[in-house]
C-alpha cells in the first residue's frame, strides 16, 4: 500500500487534489465531469472505504442515483450514474481494492480522450504505454499504461473502447492499484 500513498502524494503535488464541493452549481458536460473524475476524484477514490454517493467530491458533480454490481475481477462496486448537460457518466468504485472506474457513450470528444492518454503520466511520472491491444472480434480496443512495480505493487490506467454496443460506442477508463 506504500505504493498507492507515494501516488496519491504525487497527485497531489501535480495539483490533482479533490475539489471541494459548490453549493448550487450548473451541470457540467460530460467532458468536463469525464476530466474532473479521472484527474481530481478518481486518484483518491482508489482508497476510500465509505460508500461513493457518501463521497463530498462526487456528490459535488451534480444529480445522481447510486447502485451496487459484483465486478469479476475487482468485486463489490459502488456505481453512481451522474447526470451532466449533455449525457451522463459511470463511476464504479471497489471499497475492496484500489480501483475506479469511468464509463460513458459518445459524449466526450475524441479530443479529450487523447489529451487524457498523452497526459496519463501527469498521474504518475512513470506509467508508460505497457501494450496496445485490439481484439481480434473488433469489440474492443484497450490500451493500456503501466507504472514499474513498487514494492511489488504497480498502478496501471486502461483507455477502452466498446464499438457498436446497443447505445452506440461506448468509454471506459479505468484505474487500479494491484500486485505485480
Amino acid at each position: 500500500m506504500r505504493a498507492l500513498a507515494s501516488f496519491c502524494l504525487c497527485a497531489a503535488a501535480l495539483g490533482l487534489a479533490l475539489a471541494a464541493p459548490a453549493a448550487a452549481q450548473e451541470r457540467k458536460s460530460v467532458n468536463q465531469l469525464v476530466r474532473t473524475v479521472v484527474l481530481d476524484l478518481c486518484p483518491n477514490l482508489m482508497r476510500i472505504e465509505t460508500p461513493l454517493g457518501e463521497e463530498r467530491g462526487v456528490q459535488a458533480l451534480g444529480p445522481m442515483t447510486v447502485t451496487e454490481r459484483t465486478h469479476g475481477r475487482f468485486g463489490k462496486l459502488d456505481i453512481a450514474v451522474v447526470e451532466g448537460q449533455d449525457g451522463e457518466i459511470a463511476i464504479a468504485n471497489s471499497r475492496n481494492v484500489s480501483f475506479c472506474q469511468v464509463t460513458f457513450q459518445d459524449g466526450a470528444s475524441a479530443d479529450l480522450l487523447a489529451d487524457l492518454m498523452k497526459g496519463a503520466n501527469l498521474l504518475d511520472p512513470s506509467l508508460a504505454l505497457d501494450e496496445e491491444e485490439t481484439v481480434t472480434n473488433a469489440t474492443y480496443d484497450v490500451t493500456t499504461f503501466r507504472s514499474p512495480a513498487t514494492d511489488g505493487w504497480f498502478f496501471g490506467i486502461q483507455f477502452i473502447t466498446i464499438n457498436g454496443g446497443p447505445d452506440g460506442s461506448a468509454q471506459i477508463i479505468q484505474q487500479y492499484l494491484l500486485e505485480d
